[in-house]
């Protein structure tokens, strides 16, 4: 099993009906294919009002091929046998966009000061999730061992999964400062 199944994002993606996730129109890439994620089950070719949840991505296809003649699927990606880590965490994403817009954020492990982020327990976290570490964006920028940590904070694909509790206090720092310069 691919741990795009395994994760909670792909999970709830599963439990959501097409309408719930409100998801975007299949795009075609630069050979003009469109292309399927991983654990993908519902039409999303333009026009087309089939809300059924496919039990597979392989029935998915197979729908797209009789109901949508017009329409060709990127093929050059496929072969038998587990998906690449690139090719799960694009799957895992896309999850994350349309089946995480229903749930809330995780909280972000901090040290007992509040200042520092327990990257051994965020890490752990995001195990959970499914998600692998490092992420795609660290591999790609070359920083795997840095993966998760705040040096990476603007980066890390990972981040976004969290809610930064320190972040919601600095808004409520720039909110008194705007109600003082407005009463000054």
């Amino acid at each position: 099993m691919s741990q795009v199944k395994k994760h909670s994002a792909y999970q709830r993606y599963r439990l959501l009906s097409k309408d719930d996730l409100e998801l975007p129109n299949l795009l075609l890439n630069e050979n003009g294919n469109g292309e399927l994620f991983i654990g993908e089950v519902y039409c999303r070719v333009q026009g087309c009002t089939n809300g059924h949840q496919f039990q597979t991505t392989n029935h998915l296809r197979k729908h797209i091929a009789k109901m949508h003649t017009q329409m060709t699927l990127e093929t050059s990606g496929q072969r038998g046998g587990r998906p690449t880590k690139p090719e799960e965490a694009k799957a895992i994403d896309y999850d994350i966009r349309h089946a995480d817009d229903h749930t809330k954020l995780l909280d972000l492990p901090l040290r007992k000061d509040g200042k520092g982020v327990l990257v051994t327990m965020m890490k752990k976290m995001v195990k959970d999730e499914g998600l692998p570490i490092p992420c795609e964006q660290c591999i790609l920028d070359g920083k795997q061992k840095e993966c998760c940590h705040e040096s990476v904070k603007d980066t890390c694909e990972h981040w976004q999964l969290f809610a930064d509790p320190r972040d919601e206090d600095e808004m409520d720092v720039d909110k008194e400062i705007i109600e003082e310069l407005d009463e000054a």
